[in-house]
């Protein structure tokens, strides 16, 4: 049922079980290890966004029509 559904610890909205990525909460660069602990659900689309943004390669994202929120904390 959708309201079981996992959801995504970057954007707080629902992860179809078929399209999760596993995303760093400390990323790997900034001395984050590959744990249970430091590992969270995410869309494929918010992790990829949040190293983006994170390494300075965008610095705002723009989705057409709402999409996932994108919110990092500085």
């Amino acid at each position: 049922a959708i309201s079981t559904a996992p959801k995504c610890g970057i954007c707080g909205a629902r992860v179809h079980i078929r399209s999760i990525s596993i995303d760093h909460v400390q990323a790997k660069h900034d001395g984050g290890v590959a744990t249970v602990d430091n590992g969270q659900l995410s869309h494929p689309f918010c992790n990829l966004v949040k190293d983006q943004l994170a390494e300075g390669v965008v610095e705002e994202i723009d989705i057409p029509g709402g999409g996932c929120p994108i919110i990092l904390e500085p």
